[in-house]
């Protein structure tokens, strides 16, 4: 028995279980990873596989541009800044990043590495590339 401005109200038990577990689902589904998140992180999984390991799968590059057109279309970019914004990283970090081809030891790996996640960042941009395009050509309802 609650006492809720001073009205009385009868709550069971099993109603009191359904909140409790209600709160703990929604405290789940808080903290769970969506799906960008577990896509990003698979990618660089992939890439540092890519980079340690590359003579093991010669299809790594494949791989990786599957992972950044599954991210693409199901996490599309919102806004075409942060379409833009993604373009140039794609196309601008590998080729700053091969200055570090002059560190010696940890340079060229690091630099590989870097460039295998950009091809997956470059998935990402063919896929967003595509729905722009499909949306276009459908047109605004």
């Amino acid at each position: 028995m609650y006492m809720v401005a001073s009205q009385s109200i009868s709550v069971t038990e099993k109603q009191m279980f359904k909140v409790e577990l209600f709160l703990k689902i929604k405290q789940k589904k808080e903290n769970a990873m969506n799906s960008n998140q577990i896509i990003i992180i698979l990618s660089i999984v992939v890439a540092l596989g890519a980079t340690i390991v590359p003579d093991v799968m010669p299809y790594w590059p494949v791989a990786l541009i599957a992972l950044g057109l599954v991210g693409g279309f199901m996490n599309p970019m919102a806004d075409a800044t942060t379409r833009m914004a993604y373009t140039v990283a794609a196309v601008a970090i590998p080729t700053i990043a091969n200055g570090l081809d002059a560190i010696p030891v940890v340079g060229a790996p690091v630099n590989l590495l870097i460039d295998n996640v950009m091809v997956s960042v470059g998935g990402m941009v063919i896929a967003n590339f595509v729905l722009v395009l499909f949306n276009q050509v459908r047109g605004s309802d």
